[in-house]
């Protein structure tokens, strides 16, 4: 376990940089919603906020560009689409590096995983032409999907027959 310091040196990059991506899309998704007064709930712009408010909103620069709705909804579906793959991955990676041989090529793995998520982010909301989006959400789904399968296999995992557990089942 633990024995590859090259995967696990990629491992640390590859978990810094997802953290530090949907960290930033955080940021900007509190700037926009400042930029517009569109808050989320109605507490964020009662009480103290009202006078917290504009304090936060001198703080994260929130006037200028990237402030529109469509902006928002583009930030919201970044960190959607994150949470729905980036923990899976970074569950799968550890388990391939601490109870699998990896192979070589598993530092590429990583390294171009994080590389794919940031373009896919990056490209949502900036580029907006097809196929960055595409190419950075597959690329990352494919090795996401390849280490899945590099783990079963390595584990020998074998499905139960579930024939015989329905057979085995009162009714």
């Amino acid at each position: 376990m633990f024995e590859n310091a090259a995967y696990w040196d990629e491992f640390s990059v590859l978990a810094a940089v997802l953290v530090l991506k949907i960290s930033i899309v955080h940021i900007l998704q509190i700037r926009a919603r400042f930029i517009r007064s569109d808050y989320k709930t109605p507490e964020d712009s009662a009480g103290l906020m009202r006078i917290l408010g504009p304090i936060f909103k001198v703080l994260l620069l929130a006037f200028g560009p990237f402030g529109s709705k469509d902006f928002t909804f583009r930030l919201d579906g970044v960190c959607q689409n994150s949470a729905e793959n980036e923990p899976f991955f970074l569950a799968l990676a550890y388990a391939w590096g601490a109870f699998c041989t990896v192979p070589d090529f598993a530092v590429l793995i990583l390294k171009v995983y994080w590389i794919a998520r940031v373009v896919h982010a990056l490209a949502y909301l900036f580029v907006r032409v097809q196929p960055f989006r595409a190419v950075g959400f597959l690329t990352g789904l494919g090795l996401q999907i390849f280490v899945a399968v590099q783990v079963v296999l390595a584990k020998d995992i074998t499905l139960p027959n579930f024939g015989e557990i329905v057979g085995k089942q009162e009714l």
